[in-house]
């Protein structure tokens, strides 16, 4: 457990100032909307912040983040449930104070939403400037922001202030407001036919497991170790063109016997027979050559 937790273990609940007492109850209400889901829950925004939001919404408050949420119930949980792990640690931190004027952070977001996240996807320079637009407005125009500025007291936000409020953006909104909803679902849930082939052996793809069974030798009953296995599968049939089990990890020496198994001729005349002296592999396995 972190140290701040474990100090907050040792100390009664009724110990703590009424500010954190009020807190933790307030975080409490959220970790127990996540703790009725069942130990299995989706892990997901699209899961917990409808959750977070009935909650404030109930409560007549901004909804925290899921993730915070999240990571309030993992140290709950760990500490046994117990609701003097979710006080608040501020007198651990550093300066949190903020550094800009509330009109100064309205001005960066609504520039962001308004300007930054439009479709002609705009440069982190031109949210700058309309935020600082919004900024001279506030203050009585740009002549109030010269003579600011001569006095030594910065009015303005830099372009590092607006790409950190930038950078703050969900991916996924980041995608959609920018890109569209055709990027943004081929870059969070990519999904494809793949390559289109019209020709046997026009394209193979391989693939290596790691196979769940431990070899023993027959003769000495020594332990040999756990194989793997690198199978070439033909895109236009299914077939499998090939594959090599051994003991090497996937690699180059793997690869090159599963392309020589591929390319050559199988010769099954060398498998195992039965009791009544017939091949256990009865069929030909007329699967050989280059692939393109």
């Amino acid at each position: 457990m972190p140290v701040g937790v474990r100090e907050a273990l040792r100390v009664p609940l009724r110990a703590f100032e009424a500010k954190q007492r009020k807190e933790i109850f307030r975080r409490l209400r959220y970790v127990m909307q996540f703790d009725k889901l069942g130990a299995d829950f989706s892990r997901s925004e699209a899961c917990l912040q409808p959750i977070c939001d009935a909650v404030a919404k109930e409560r007549e408050e901004k909804a925290p983040d899921w993730f915070t949420v999240y990571r309030w119930w993992l140290v709950w949980s760990k500490a046994g449930r117990d609701p003097r792990a979710l006080k608040r640690h501020d007198d651990r931190k550093g300066n949190r104070d903020a550094k800009l004027e509330d009109f100064k952070i309205t001005a960066i977001r609504d520039a962001i939403d308004e300007t930054w996240l439009a479709r002609r996807r705009p440069s982190i320079g031109t949210a700058q400037a309309a935020a600082n637009a919004t900024i001279a407005k506030h203050l009585g125009g740009h002549e109030a922001v010269q003579q600011l500025i001569r006095d030594g007291k910065p009015s303005l936000v830099s372009y590092k202030t607006v790409r950190e409020h930038c950078r703050k953006m969900g991916r996924q909104v980041r995608l959609y407001r920018r890109h569209g909803r055709d990027a943004t679902r081929q870059e969070i849930s990519p999904v494809g036919a793949g390559p289109k082939v019209c020709l046997p052996f026009e394209r193979v793809e391989a693939d290596f497991k790691y196979l769940r069974l431990f070899v023993i030798d027959d003769a000495s009953g020594l332990p040999l170790g756990t194989p793997y296995v690198m199978a070439v599968v033909d895109c236009y049939s299914g077939a499998i063109a090939g594959f090599d089990i051994s003991f090497d990890p996937p690699g180059r020496t793997s690869t090159a016997r599963a392309l020589k198994h591929t390319v050559g001729f199988k010769d099954l005349s060398g498998l195992p027979k039965d009791e009544d002296g017939q091949p256990i592999v009865r069929n030909s396995w007329p699967i050989n050559g280059v692939p393109f």
